[in-house]
């Protein structure tokens, strides 16, 4: 016959439930933008993975929303719905059309367009230089991003891009 350990078993059962509050205490002193997927980049993050959640407008706007009565806008890179894999370099030039007023560089707006549209014009800013936008490495969550690019010139006249970013 076997013996019975009438002991109550001392076991815990709790092993995963204490490792995760440990790791969410852990990564909740971490700044909101650092997780997994953007953590391996050296660029900046230009769209955290919280606003790459929100939820998308109700119709998708592309770039059949793009207004040209201001300044030339060139997005060089990204190319628009072109897959990318971890970061991206983004290079948009501004150019004054033939005979008309300058750029100017401080009405320059970058929008993450969303349900409800994103400025996210200070992550760019220190990246504008004359009329030349460059982020190199930039770091975007994966998934479907829309963002609107906008500039006016000296008399006012407001041009806008969009352009379609998707990362894998």
């Amino acid at each position: 016959m076997k013996s019975v350990d009438s002991r109550p078993h001392r076991r815990w059962k709790g092993g995963a439930i204490r490792y995760q509050i440990v790791l969410f205490m852990f990564t909740s002193s971490l700044p909101y933008f650092i997780t997994p997927s953007l953590a391996l980049g050296t660029g900046p993050v230009v769209i955290t993975e919280g606003e790459a959640m929100l939820q998308d407008a109700p119709t998708l706007k592309g770039p059949s929303e793009d207004v040209s009565d201001g300044p030339r806008i060139t997005i060089l890179s990204p190319q628009d719905g072109k897959p990318y894999m971890g970061s991206v370099d983004i290079e948009v030039l501004f150019e004054q059309v033939p005979g008309g007023p300058g750029v100017r560089p401080d009405t320059l707006r970058v929008v993450y367009v969303k349900l409800w549209d994103i400025d996210i014009t200070d992550r760019f800013l220190p990246y504008l230089r004359a009329n030349r936008l460059y982020v190199e490495q930039a770091r975007i969550p994966p998934g479907r991003h829309l963002i609107r690019v906008s500039i006016a010139d000296q008399a006012g006249k407001t041009s806008a891009r969009v352009v379609r970013v998707i990362v894998q």
